[in-house]
């Protein structure tokens, strides 16, 4: 019989190998781990549009949101494809360098989402495109107040228009 054919018994393999492979974590590393993991996206991220939501009730947006989301995507001549949707509410902590390192997002869109949450300074207000490096932010009320409110929905597109050049 030659080592091709050979197979280690399973009761083996822990003692074998120990922590290599079955590890004691300790709660520090875990949670260390948790704060690093990659934050999860609606979207392919094609044209390196981000768009940040607050909604603790869905795994990316509500149905509702989400209709009124594509419409202002199609607007802007984009689709899911070109964009990424990232919930905040699934995260403790939300760092803006983290999504930049992840995403690479030409533009930012928040909506009902402070610049402090993501720690950004304050100084950003709605409806004003602030430009940070390469990198435009546009701060928005929540998507079920902007599709309640024409006034919202005025100024948002008037700044949609000036990021997307439509």
């Amino acid at each position: 019989m030659g080592f091709e054919n050979f197979k280690l018994p399973t009761a083996l393999v822990p003692e074998l190998y120990g922590d290599v492979l079955i590890g004691s974590a300790q709660p520090e590393a875990l949670q260390e781990a948790n704060q690093e993991r990659a934050f999860a996206a609606l979207g392919n991220n094609e044209k390196n549009v981000l768009l940040l939501v607050n909604d603790p009730q869905s795994v990316f947006v509500g149905e509702t949101d989400l209709a009124f989301l594509t419409g202002i995507i199609n607007a802007c001549q984009l689709n899911l494809s070109d964009i990424s949707i990232v919930n905040t509410a699934s995260y403790t902590s939300v760092d803006y360098n983290k999504l930049w390192k992840q995403f690479n997002p030409s533009t930012m869109i928040c909506f009902g989402i402070q610049a402090e949450s993501i720690q950004l300074k304050s100084s950003i207000q709605l409806f004003q495109v602030q430009k940070i490096g390469i990198v435009n932010i546009l701060l928005a009320p929540s998507l079920s107040e902007l599709a309640s409110q024409v006034e919202y929905k005025k100024k948002l597109w008037h700044q949609l228009k000036t990021i997307f050049r439509i």
